[in-house]
């Protein structure tokens, strides 16, 4: 009973728990933000990867079939 009326007591006013987790929040908003903005940049990215392991990867195929090596 007493520490519900503390915490009525105490509002307005929020607990240093309360501004860590506001300033951890913010940071993660923020944090979140930033990852969005940079999304095109790293899906360009990974397709270009994507298209050179592709391109190896038939080249590969190319060179064991006419060595005649078999997978």
């Amino acid at each position: 009973m007493i520490g519900w009326i503390k915490r009525l007591a105490r509002r307005g006013r929020p607990s240093p728990g309360q501004q860590a987790a506001d300033g951890a929040l913010e940071r993660a908003t923020s944090a979140r933000r930033e990852a969005e903005q940079r999304r095109p940049l790293v899906q360009a990215q990974a397709d270009r990867i994507r298209r050179e392991r592709e391109a190896n990867q038939f080249a590969r195929r190319i060179r064991m079939a006419l060595e005649g090596d078999v997978p």
